[in-house]
């Protein structure tokens, strides 16, 4: 991976073939959506613009006739958070723009042009082996859950760029920004009140608009899980499990909201602080010492 950051960060030209290479290959595309982020972050957005503009040339001229839309949004989505954390510095702040930029692109979109929709939904019908457009409010959920997806992803890109980033030019520095990361409860709490507010209020299938809001709490989640996980010396089995609990929660929705208890936990009860306090209290205890009972 690092091989690829380099070639990128090389020149235009380099980060250029790398993106154009990645949106071209669909299986490649999160590459291409790093690219870009990571020259987002290194040189501005006027920069990683120019690199997604002209690696998203292919897509956009076949846009009317053949759209492929999350090989369009997806590197857009990326160069803004990117370019959102480059300005404010804030992990925080970049989480939390990312649902509202999510639905607000996939909106759009829908508005723009309706039929870019068929191709998401042609690739999951093939993945599930079903016809999905004969279930019943199948294209009511499919917003807030195409929403959700390119969130996600999107701040996976942006974290593959922040890390390529950190290893060319701060080793180190990924890791204590990510496992850093906090929401604080005031936004914890308004995101959960939110989503509940969704899933209580809104009708049938309506109710999956709460999704999107769950993405900052993902990335909360993670971040303290990597922070426990790094301190107590775990090694990695507790976090490839996380990841596969995590990813079974995107396909079933049902276990996400258990998966996402680490980070409201960590919002109201500041994980790092006690454990921080319990080890200063313990490295403080006088030794003991044998009692002769002179």
């Amino acid at each position: 991976m690092r091989l690829i950051a380099e070639f990128s960060m090389r020149s235009r030209a380099h980060a250029l073939g790398v993106a154009l290479a990645g949106t071209i290959i669909e299986p490649l595309l999160w590459i291409a959506s790093g690219v870009v982020a990571l020259v987002t972050l290194r040189h501005g957005l006027r920069e990683g613009t120019f690199i997604m503009i002209v690696a998203l040339a292919p897509h956009l001229f076949m846009f009317w006739s053949h759209p492929h839309i999350v090989a369009i949004l997806l590197p857009l989505q990326a160069a803004i958070l990117a370019m959102v954390l480059r300005e404010t510095r804030s992990w925080q702040l970049a989480v939390l723009s990312a649902p509202v930029l999510g639905v607000a692109l996939t909106l759009a979109t829908y508005l723009v042009a309706p039929g870019a929709i068929e191709e998401p939904v042609r690739l999951a019908s093939e993945m599930t082996g079903r016809n999905l457009t004969a279930q019943p409010g199948f294209f009511a959920m499919l917003p807030p859950f195409l929403a959700f997806m390119l969130t996600i992803m999107a701040l996976g890109c942006l974290a593959l760029g922040r890390w390529w980033q950190s290893v060319l030019y701060n080793p180190g520095g990924f890791g204590g920004e990510f496992q850093a990361l906090r929401l604080s409860t005031r936004i914890t709490g308004g995101l959960v009140a939110v989503a509940c507010l969704c899933m209580a209020a809104l009708p049938g299938p309506y109710t999956t608009w709460f999704l999107p809001l769950t993405a900052p709490l993902v990335m909360a989640a993670l971040g303290i899980t990597h922070y426990v996980v790094n301190q107590r010396g775990l090694g990695a089995a507790p976090l490839v499990a996380y990841y596969i609990a995590l990813l079974m929660g995107f396909l079933t929705v049902v276990l996400l909201p258990f998966l996402l208890l680490p980070a409201v936990f960590d919002s109201f009860l500041d994980v790092r602080a006690r454990m921080a306090r319990r080890t200063r209290e313990r490295s403080n205890l006088p030794e003991d010492k044998d009692d002769d009972g002179d």
